[in-house]
């Protein structure tokens, strides 16, 4: 067996020390709030588990998946706190993008660029690593990033071509890895895919298969989806405002040592200067590809959906920095050349320590920030997770076997996830999971707690129901439906529920059937 290199043990070292970063930032930040998508993804993995599959995208939406909670689920069962095993199980996805550019630098010779990707959490302020671990979209830039690297390797071109295609069905702004990397390959990847194209073919065979699951699924289940796939309609004056703001994004990447947008966008721009006057045909080629893919992706209307630091535009540049790496490694060797070759990994080494240090003096205020933002984020409130339980502890002593949350869609989603023996919940204005509309729309439930409006007694006594005040500190009633199914006895208390029904289109109302308050509920639609 042999002994491993200097520069092994320093990357391994690094790889540690990355790791321990990781820890510290899921431990003390990412792990003590939970939003409403994180709940949903616990929520749906841990269904998976149990063999229930209901849909195979995000719940409520035509895109995205939820093998990111999967992790979680599962370190669920040996104990491990939900919200600490989804965070940490996103974290590592990010960390493990890294570690695949790093092992694909290393194996081409950029030793200095090898290292510098395996230390990505110690080069990155805070912000990066911390958004990396909470944003439930991780698994198709992980395949991307495999793809992209895999593709440079002609006996494992098979793989790395179903991994992109599948990189491209989860997570469409992925498509620019697979790209970057096959044009790094060049004529070698035409070669290998004509001497391997039965297996090329056998590879790709998951993803069609997903995608066409997914587009029978939209098109036969479509009151399943209250969000249709984002719209890639660009525009020249969303791609100015982008670029207007460029540091502004380029900050949500900020560097340890220098904090900012600027710096980012200036080693981005030293990054594809090297690539266009020292690299080969090929190196070009990717260099402008991943330009032309970036600005795209710049003058999309999700680019804009700049909401707060907990719902950034620039969630769609997350798998930019994987290609601008892979880059400068396709372009090390050349700049670098033979001589300076052995030289260059101490100085990576010396960047990668001073960043360390930086990172940990400013821990504390950086970490600071990020918690004061989290109590007020808006659109996707970021709720702590001591104060969730606390909700859902209040409803499971409600003592019914349903809670009906009106506006707390963390709660809904989350008490569930939280709480081994929680009630089953409902969301009416706002429910993803389509399946439980159906449930309750044939349900007929002893007593129904709705949480949100400690007033309906009045409007529950008008429409003779019996009606009661929930004692505790929720503001809660609880409802006797009277031999209504749960639906029916919500509607008569006038709380909106959101259109579902066999081709009901929920984003177009009128495609909808809704059933009378007082009817059977049946017109809704059989179970799904």
């Amino acid at each position: 067996m042999r002994r491993p290199t200097v520069g092994q043990a320093v990357v391994a070292l690094v790889v540690t020390a990355g790791l321990v970063r990781i820890g510290l930032v899921v431990g003390h930040l990412s792990s003590r709030h939970l939003n409403e998508d994180q709940a949903s993804v616990l929520l749906a993995a841990q269904e998976l588990l149990r063999g229930q599959v209901h849909q195979p995208s995000f719940p409520g939406q035509s895109y995205g998946v939820v093998f990111e909670g999967l992790g979680a689920a599962a370190g669920s069962l040996v104990g491990i706190p939900p919200v600490v095993g989804l965070t940490a199980t996103l974290a590592l996805l990010w960390y493990a993008g890294w570690v695949v550019v790093a092992a694909g630098a290393w194996d081409a010779g950029a030793r200095a660029t090898g290292l510098l990707a395996a230390a990505a959490p110690l080069l990155l302020a805070v912000y990066p690593v911390y958004y990396a671990s909470v944003f439930t979209v991780g698994l198709g830039r992980l395949l991307g990033v495999v793809a992209a690297v895999l593709l440079w390797r002609r006996r494992w071109v098979p793989l790395g071509v179903g991994a992109g295609a599948l990189a491209v069905v989860f997570d469409p702004s992925s498509v620019l890895l697979p790209v970057v990397g096959a044009l790094l390959a060049g004529r070698a990847l035409v070669g290998a895919v004509r001497a391997q194209w039965l297996s090329v073919a056998f590879a790709c065979q998951p993803a069609l298969a997903w995608a066409a699951w997914r587009r029978w699924f939209a098109v036969t289940h479509p009151d399943h989806v209250l969000h249709a796939a984002p719209s890639v309609d660009p525009s020249w004056s969303g791609l100015t405002e982008v670029v207007t703001r460029g540091p502004h994004y380029a900050g949500s990447f900020s560097l340890a040592v220098l904090p900012g947008g600027w710096p980012v966008l200036v080693l981005v721009a030293l990054v594809f200067l090297a690539c266009l006057l020292l690299g080969g045909w090929q190196v070009r080629a990717a260099a402008v590809a991943l330009a032309a893919l970036t600005a795209l992706i710049a003058a999309t209307p999700r680019a804009l959906d700049d909401v707060s630091p907990f719902l950034p535009g620039s969630r769609v540049f997350l798998a930019v920095p994987y290609a601008v790496v892979l880059l400068a490694a396709a372009v090390e060797p050349r700049l670098v050349g033979q001589r300076l070759r052995s030289a260059v990994l101490p100085v990576a080494a010396a960047v990668v320590l001073v960043s360390a240090c930086a990172g940990a003096v400013r821990w504390q205020s950086s970490a600071g920030v990020i918690l004061a933002a989290a109590a007020t984020a808006p659109v996707v409130p970021l709720v702590p997770e001591q104060e969730m339980e606390q909700r859902c502890r209040a409803a499971r002593e409600l003592g019914t076997e349903l809670v009906v949350f009106l506006d707390d869609r963390a709660a809904a989603y989350g008490c569930p996830v939280l709480l081994d023996d929680a009630p089953a919940t409902l969301l009416p204005a706002y429910e993803r999971r389509t399946w439980r509309l159906y449930e309750e729309a044939d349900e007929v439930r002893g007593r129904v707690a709705v949480v949100g409006n400690a007033e309906l007694c009045g409007t529950a006594t008008a429409v003779g129901l019996v009606c009661r005040p929930a004692p505790g500190s929720l503001p809660a009633v609880v409802v006797e439906p009277a031999g209504m199914s749960s639906l029916q006895a919500l509607r008569a208390l006038g709380v909106f529920v959101r259109p579902f029904g066999p081709g009901c289109v929920p984003e177009r109302p009128e495609t909808c059937v809704q059933a009378l308050p007082g009817g059977s509920g049946r017109s809704q639609g059989a179970r799904s």
